[in-house]
């Protein structure tokens, strides 16, 4: 599902055939006010998106390894 207000959000149900319950120990929050919105810690989103065939993911693979 692609989002798009202010920016672009992609939202994904499952990945690899896996979904993100299977994930919980690589799971990290982002607090916003009184919200927390759940997201992958960086080793799970390079190891996710560097079996991706898209451009983005590449390219996203190559930022979050400079971090």
């Amino acid at each position: 599902m692609r989002i798009i207000e202010k920016f672009p959000i992609d939202i994904f149900v499952r990945m690899s055939g896996k979904r993100f319950e299977d994930y919980r120990k690589n799971i990290r929050f982002f607090k916003i006010e009184d919200w927390e919105i759940p997201y992958l810690d960086k080793l799970k989103l390079i190891e996710l998106k560097s079996n991706s065939l898209r451009d983005q993911d590449r390219l996203d693979v190559i930022k979050l390894k400079e971090l």
